[in-house]
């Protein structure tokens, strides 16, 4: 049987038949409405997170998404999770609570962890629901990520307008940007996509972990261009991690 993707992809339509596909498939459009709103202010809150966080510190609590992915799957789809996998999901969760452990923590440090945990929840949502989407609806998987990169991009422009319109600026769409912020956005995108391929061949959940395996990644790179410091509490927290990843994995519920 031919893969849908590739079918779809190879196809060459008109105007007509394009502002056809859209009237059919105007309740996948506008559903991909809410899923750009919600990465949206994923995004924002990675650039805040960030600020204010280092990149393996932000790495490791973000995991946190993982338990929610895993209660969506349970509640949305019925999936069943084996003993060694919810093993696997709780080794996780020590691997992040010691990563952040840093004996006397202020009050500030503890608004920066939940506001990467209320970030990973987002994060966790907009995957589920994209699942949904890409294995329920009868509308071309490439079509919905047209949909739904055509609404990041909207969001996103009109994000821009309102925070430089507050800000007293004219509003100009190539104000900062640089040959670095092209770079971010054409990784972004390509990760989007294989994303998306995940969701709809895979799940969620395995989504998650494959991004956990970019913990021991952004502490080494983190380390090589920003000096942060790989303390032995994120070393510790880094091989928790890793280690959940491999359990959950090698011990697949039936």
């Amino acid at each position: 049987m031919p893969d849908p993707i590739e079918c779809y992809s190879r196809q060459v339509i008109s105007f007509s038949d394009a502002v056809q596909q859209v009237k059919q498939h105007k309740r996948v459009l506008f559903k991909t409405l809410s899923l750009a709103l919600i990465y949206a202010f994923y995004n924002v809150m990675t650039y805040w997170n960030l600020s204010i966080a280092s990149p393996g510190l932000y790495r490791l609590l973000i995991n946190v998404k993982v338990l929610f992915s895993a209660v969506g799957s349970i509640l949305v789809f019925r999936r069943h999770i084996s003993p060694v996998q919810w093993l696997a999901l709780f080794l996780l969760m020590a691997g992040c609570a010691t990563a952040s452990y840093e004996g006397q923590v202020t009050l500030a440090r503890y608004f920066t962890y939940v506001l990467i945990i209320v970030q990973g929840a987002l994060s966790s949502t907009a995957g589920i629901i994209s699942e949904h989407m890409f294995k329920t609806e009868e509308c071309p998987f490439m079509l919905q990520n047209v949909f739904l990169y055509f609404w990041s991009a909207v969001v996103n422009l009109t994000f821009g307008y309102v925070q430089q319109v507050y800000a007293g600026e004219s509003f100009t769409i190539t104000q900062n940007f640089s040959l670095l912020v092209l770079a971010i956005i054409t990784i972004t995108a390509v990760a989007g996509f294989s994303t998306s391929l995940l969701l709809r061949y895979l799940s969620n959940l395995a989504k998650e972990f494959a991004h956990a395996v970019e913990v021991i990644s952004t502490m080494l790179a983190a380390w090589f261009v920003f000096g942060s410091p790989i303390t032995p509490q994120l070393i510790v927290g880094a091989s928790l991690v890793v280690a959940a990843l491999a359990l959950y994995n090698r011990f697949k519920a039936k």
